[in-house]
């Protein structure tokens, strides 16, 4: 069996699988993300929530990736 390095890879595979990996991987990591958050929302609403800075770097963690999903399902359409 013949070694085949990254880039020869990447570049036998089309672009579609490429662009749905990327949105899929994000995808987990979003669900991850946001199990979290709600974890730490339910903390914070109890009041054991360590700075409301902590939350608020959340949310914006958050929409970061909701405004990558949001674009790379803008991208895909094209």
């Amino acid at each position: 069996m013949k070694d085949i390095s990254f880039p020869v890879l990447l570049e036998s595979l089309p672009i579609e699988i490429i662009l749905w990996a990327i949105f899929g991987g994000i995808l987990i990591i979003f669900g991850a993300f946001s199990a979290i958050l709600l974890w730490h929302w339910k903390i914070y609403s109890t009041g054991k929530f360590t700075t409301v800075s902590n939350m608020v770097l959340y949310l914006s963690v958050s929409a970061g990736f909701l405004a990558i999903m949001i674009i790379s399902i803008f991208w895909y359409s094209l």
